[in-house]
């Protein structure tokens, strides 16, 4: 018969060989006797219950591990979010300077060119002047000849 262990969660299996009526010889010598089979079923549950235990430490360890990779990458991620919207906030203003100095250009190509245009007209204007003045002066000479 096994006696009852209470507020144990797990109880080793040598215990419970030990707790066993008869295992005790009636000399005075306290002699335990265990069989053999005894012996290596308790150290084989021994061995279970520390293979369990290391296992489930190890999963335990593992979810863990995971549960830390998962929030390194979400924050990660969140980073490189980030990054790109400044990236993106960047090429819009890149781009708007650009069109802003499109059309400063536009602009200022048509008042050179309206500049240039006065000019011209102004130069072909005084060429016209001076060659028709030249050819009054070589009438003028042709006539008083």
């Amino acid at each position: 018969m096994i006696a009852p262990i209470q507020d144990k969660e797990w109880v080793h299996p040598l215990s419970l060989i030990l707790l066993r009526e008869g295992n005790m010889s009636n000399n005075n010598e306290k002699v335990m006797e265990i069989s053999h089979s005894d012996v290596i079923n308790a150290l084989f549950h021994q061995k279970l219950h520390e293979q369990h235990f290391a296992t489930q430490e190890s999963v335990d360890n593992l979810k863990e591990r995971f549960l830390d990779f998962s929030a390194r990458t979400d924050s990660n991620f969140e980073k490189v979010d980030a990054e790109f919207k400044e990236v993106r906030a960047e090429i819009k203003e890149v781009r708007t300077e650009i069109k802003d100095l499109s059309n400063k250009t536009d602009e200022n190509f048509k008042e050179l060119s309206n500049r240039m245009d006065d000019k011209f007209r102004w130069v072909i204007g005084t060429m016209c002047s001076g060659f028709i003045a030249m050819l009054a002066v070589m009438l003028a000479q042709i006539f008083t000849q």
